[in-house]
Protein backbone atom coordinates (compact mmCIF):
# COMPACT_ATOMS: atom_id res chain seq x y z
CA UNK A 1 0.00 0.00 0.00
CA UNK A 2 0.79 3.69 -0.69
CA UNK A 3 -0.35 6.73 0.54
CA UNK A 4 1.02 10.10 0.20
CA UNK A 5 3.15 10.90 3.69
CA UNK A 6 1.38 14.52 3.91
CA UNK A 7 -1.96 12.75 4.12
CA UNK A 8 -3.35 13.84 7.50
CA UNK A 9 -4.28 9.90 8.46
CA UNK A 10 -0.92 8.77 7.13
CA UNK A 11 0.82 8.62 10.44
CA UNK A 12 -2.30 6.43 12.45
CA UNK A 13 -2.21 3.92 9.41
CA UNK A 14 1.74 3.89 9.86
CA UNK A 15 1.35 3.20 13.26
CA UNK A 16 -1.14 0.53 13.20
CA UNK A 17 0.76 -0.96 10.47
CA UNK A 18 4.13 -1.40 12.93
CA UNK A 19 2.10 -2.57 16.14
CA UNK A 20 0.73 -5.13 13.84
CA UNK A 21 4.29 -6.08 13.26
CA UNK A 22 3.93 -5.03 9.50
CA UNK A 23 6.98 -2.70 7.52
CA UNK A 24 6.82 0.80 6.74
CA UNK A 25 8.80 2.84 4.68
CA UNK A 26 8.92 6.49 5.39
CA UNK A 27 10.70 9.65 5.35
CA UNK A 28 12.74 9.78 8.28
CA UNK A 29 14.82 12.85 9.25
CA UNK A 30 17.44 12.79 6.91
CA UNK A 31 16.55 10.15 4.38
CA UNK A 32 13.90 7.55 3.80
CA UNK A 33 13.85 4.57 6.32
CA UNK A 34 12.70 1.16 6.59
CA UNK A 35 10.99 0.52 9.74
CA UNK A 36 9.83 -2.05 12.25
CA UNK A 37 9.31 -3.15 15.53
CA UNK A 38 11.64 -4.61 18.24
CA UNK A 39 12.48 -7.57 17.87
CA UNK A 40 9.56 -9.38 15.44
CA UNK A 41 10.53 -7.68 12.70
CA UNK A 42 14.30 -8.34 12.33
CA UNK A 43 14.51 -11.31 10.54
CA UNK A 44 12.18 -10.04 8.14
CA UNK A 45 14.58 -6.66 7.24
CA UNK A 46 17.62 -8.79 7.08
CA UNK A 47 16.08 -10.84 4.39
CA UNK A 48 14.27 -7.92 2.35
CA UNK A 49 17.74 -6.57 2.59
CA UNK A 50 19.68 -9.14 1.81
CA UNK A 51 21.98 -8.40 4.92
CA UNK A 52 23.65 -10.34 7.80
CA UNK A 53 21.43 -11.39 10.74
CA UNK A 54 24.19 -10.23 12.62
CA UNK A 55 24.30 -6.82 11.58
CA UNK A 56 21.86 -4.79 14.19
CA UNK A 57 19.73 -2.12 13.53
CA UNK A 58 19.25 1.28 14.92
CA UNK A 59 16.27 1.54 17.54
CA UNK A 60 13.96 4.54 17.43
CA UNK A 61 12.23 5.91 20.34
CA UNK A 62 9.53 9.02 20.96
CA UNK A 63 11.88 10.76 23.78
CA UNK A 64 15.16 10.92 25.72
CA UNK A 65 13.28 9.48 28.29
CA UNK A 66 13.00 6.02 26.63
CA UNK A 67 16.92 6.10 25.66
CA UNK A 68 17.79 6.43 28.84
CA UNK A 69 15.53 3.68 30.10
CA UNK A 70 16.79 1.02 27.39
CA UNK A 71 20.45 2.05 28.61
CA UNK A 72 22.56 0.65 30.89
CA UNK A 73 25.30 3.35 29.58
CA UNK A 74 24.95 7.11 31.23
CA UNK A 75 24.26 9.20 29.09
CA UNK A 76 25.61 12.64 29.79
CA UNK A 77 23.48 15.12 29.88
CA UNK A 78 24.54 17.58 27.43
CA UNK A 79 24.05 14.95 24.70
CA UNK A 80 20.31 14.08 25.97
CA UNK A 81 19.52 17.84 24.86
CA UNK A 82 21.23 17.82 21.63
CA UNK A 83 17.80 15.58 21.20
CA UNK A 84 16.10 14.92 19.19
CA UNK A 85 18.61 15.17 16.11
CA UNK A 86 19.90 13.06 13.38
CA UNK A 87 22.24 11.47 16.07
CA UNK A 88 22.10 7.86 17.00
CA UNK A 89 24.15 6.80 20.69
CA UNK A 90 25.57 3.83 20.52
CA UNK A 91 25.20 2.05 24.04
CA UNK A 92 24.94 -0.65 26.58
CA UNK A 93 21.28 -2.23 26.48
CA UNK A 94 19.76 -3.89 29.70
CA UNK A 95 21.31 -7.28 28.41
CA UNK A 96 24.40 -5.21 28.19
CA UNK A 97 24.32 -5.60 24.51
CA UNK A 98 25.64 -2.67 22.20
CA UNK A 99 22.82 -0.66 20.26
CA UNK A 100 22.32 2.12 18.19
CA UNK A 101 19.22 4.02 19.69
CA UNK A 102 17.94 7.45 17.67
CA UNK A 103 15.64 10.52 19.47
CA UNK A 104 14.17 11.32 15.88
CA UNK A 105 13.59 14.94 15.27
CA UNK A 106 10.89 14.76 12.55
CA UNK A 107 7.28 15.29 14.09
CA UNK A 108 5.74 12.93 11.66
CA UNK A 109 8.44 10.16 12.48
CA UNK A 110 8.21 11.23 15.97
CA UNK A 111 3.88 10.77 16.36
CA UNK A 112 4.25 7.52 14.81
CA UNK A 113 6.96 6.18 17.46
CA UNK A 114 4.52 7.68 20.41
CA UNK A 115 1.48 6.06 18.81
CA UNK A 116 3.49 2.52 18.61
CA UNK A 117 4.99 2.86 22.62
CA UNK A 118 8.05 1.10 22.07
CA UNK A 119 11.09 1.00 20.15
CA UNK A 120 11.41 0.55 16.04
CA UNK A 121 14.04 -0.61 14.30
CA UNK A 122 15.28 1.69 11.26
CA UNK A 123 17.52 2.02 8.56
CA UNK A 124 18.49 2.91 5.24
CA UNK A 125 16.01 2.02 2.23
CA UNK A 126 18.52 0.00 -0.03
CA UNK A 127 19.72 -3.67 -0.29
CA UNK A 128 22.81 -3.94 1.80
CA UNK A 129 26.43 -2.76 0.30
CA UNK A 130 24.58 0.06 -1.79
CA UNK A 131 23.79 3.40 -1.53
CA UNK A 132 20.41 4.87 0.20
CA UNK A 133 17.34 5.40 -2.80
CA UNK A 134 16.11 8.80 -2.10
CA UNK A 135 13.54 8.83 -5.45
CA UNK A 136 10.64 7.42 -5.09
CA UNK A 137 10.19 5.72 -7.90
CA UNK A 138 13.24 3.58 -7.64
CA UNK A 139 11.97 2.75 -3.68
CA UNK A 140 8.52 1.58 -5.24
CA UNK A 141 10.11 -0.31 -7.69
CA UNK A 142 12.36 -2.08 -5.65
CA UNK A 143 10.85 -2.10 -2.09
CA UNK A 144 6.92 -1.92 -3.52
CA UNK A 145 6.24 -5.51 -3.37
CA UNK A 146 8.02 -6.44 0.00
CA UNK A 147 6.93 -4.03 2.67
CA UNK A 148 3.56 -3.13 3.66
CA UNK A 149 3.11 0.47 3.71
CA UNK A 150 5.36 3.24 1.81
CA UNK A 151 4.67 6.80 3.00
CA UNK A 152 5.38 8.95 -0.14
CA UNK A 153 6.87 11.88 0.54
CA UNK A 154 8.33 12.59 -2.35
CA UNK A 155 11.93 12.65 -3.65
CA UNK A 156 14.56 13.35 -0.71
CA UNK A 157 17.53 13.86 -2.58
CA UNK A 158 20.91 15.24 -0.61
CA UNK A 159 19.44 13.37 2.84
CA UNK A 160 22.40 12.59 4.77
CA UNK A 161 22.26 9.60 7.77
CA UNK A 162 22.50 10.63 11.40
CA UNK A 163 25.73 10.70 12.87
CA UNK A 164 26.64 7.21 14.97
CA UNK A 165 28.46 8.12 17.95
CA UNK A 166 29.58 5.52 20.15
CA UNK A 167 29.69 6.03 24.18
CA UNK A 168 30.17 3.06 25.38
CA UNK A 169 33.84 3.91 26.49
CA UNK A 170 36.23 6.86 26.55
CA UNK A 171 36.37 8.88 25.14
CA UNK A 172 33.34 8.96 22.73
CA UNK A 173 34.08 8.13 19.41
CA UNK A 174 32.10 8.73 15.97
CA UNK A 175 31.69 5.90 14.02
CA UNK A 176 29.72 7.26 10.88
CA UNK A 177 29.60 11.19 10.47
CA UNK A 178 26.51 12.22 9.38
CA UNK A 179 23.91 15.07 9.33
CA UNK A 180 24.40 15.87 13.00
CA UNK A 181 27.26 17.51 14.21
CA UNK A 182 28.80 16.75 17.91
CA UNK A 183 30.39 19.27 19.52
CA UNK A 184 34.31 18.75 19.81
CA UNK A 185 34.53 18.84 23.64
CA UNK A 186 31.89 15.84 24.15
CA UNK A 187 35.01 13.67 22.15
CA UNK A 188 38.00 14.49 24.02
CA UNK A 189 36.72 13.85 27.88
Amino acid sequence: MRINASDEIAPKIAADMLSSEKLVIMPCDTIYGILGVCPETEERISRIKGRAPDKPYIRLVSNPDEMVKLSKTDIPDELLSLLPAPLTLVLRDSGGLSVGVRVPDDPRLAGVLRQVGRPVFSTSVNTSGSPPLWKISEILEEFGDVVDLILDGGDLPGGMPSTILDITGKPFSIIRQGACIVPNHLLES
